[in-house]
């Protein structure tokens, strides 16, 4: 049996670890001590894979969203045994998500959200923002057609507001834009409700574009749908971990133009149309 070299975070620069695991030594080390516990050596041979090399290999395949052969040949890691521990990393990962992917809990953590989304367009009084986003996947056979969307492409979609996951459960609350506004408020509503919302497609951007394993430049993931969104959701909570450690350079971070465009939601709610209407009088209104 042929042992590839494996490459740890010590053999590499502040820089070179961010760039290809997006998360810094720091954070990995941190993360590192969360699953280390739930991470099992499987065999006790003297070369087993250490948990560091699972965990490092497993960012990487996410991070730089290629074929696993090439990720295996980077990491140190032969192609057979990256595939037998993908699994149980992403199960390891996917336990921590509470613990960095949650809405705020407090009155003053709600408070800083209408703060905060204030501050980009003087909108008041609101508590996140949501779009749709898709990611290609292998669908099962026998059942592609509710993979396909208008492209062609099979998919996943998911809803996620602005740095945290949120459920369809939030559509009664929606503040969607006014059709057809035929009154100044109303038109003014709307260009509010547009560049604010432009916030969560340049989360989409930064997300994929940090890991391209979400991205259409990272090919079409060759996954069950299930195991797919296990990746979706880890890359949340590996994003949320960037944005607390300062990880990501926003400035210079080359973000592609988001395709995902939808019609914007209509609320058919005739008392949150009523609600809607209120507040555009209330905080709109001459």
């Amino acid at each position: 049996m042929v042992f590839l070299p494996r490459i740890g975070l010590h053999a590499l620069s502040d820089i070179e670890v961010i760039r290809r695991f997006r998360l810094n030594k720091v954070s990995i080390e941190r993360l590192y001590m969360e699953i280390k516990d739930s991470l099992k050596q499987l065999t006790s041979r003297t070369r087993a894979i250490p948990e560091m090399v699972k965990l490092l290999s497993v960012l990487y395949f996410l991070a730089i969203g290629s074929c696993q052969a090439v990720i295996n040949l980077a990491i140190g890691m032969i192609q057979a045994t990256f595939s037998s521990h993908l699994k149980e990393v992403l199960n390891v990962l996917h336990q921590q998500l509470v613990h960095h992917v949650h809405l705020p809990k407090t009155p003053e953590e709600w408070h800083n959200v209408k703060l905060q989304f204030y501050k980009l367009d003087g909108i008041p009084k609101i508590l996140g923002a949501i779009d749709c986003t898709h990611v290609l996947v292998q669908s099962p056979k026998g059942r592609e057609e509710p993979y396909w969307d208008r492209k062609q492409w099979r998919h996943l979609g998911w809803c996620h507001p602005v740095g945290e996951i949120l459920v369809n459960s939030c559509i009664p609350w929606l503040f969607t834009p006014v059709n057809n506004p035929n009154a100044e408020e109303q038109v003014c509503y709307n260009e509010v409700h547009i560049s604010t919302r432009c916030m969560i497609e340049c989360t989409f951007g930064v997300l994929k574009c940090c890991f391209r394993c979400l991205d259409s430049s990272g090919r079409v993931l060759q996954y069950a749908p299930q195991k797919v969104s296990f990746l979706f959701l880890i890359c949340c909570m590996l994003h949320n971990i960037t944005i607390t450690m300062n990880n990501i350079d926003l400035e210079n971070l080359d973000v592609p133009e988001y395709d995902d465009h939808f019609a914007p939601l209509q609320q058919n709610n005739a008392r949150r149309v009523q609600d809607r209407a209120n507040y555009i009088q209330e905080f709109f209104g001459q």
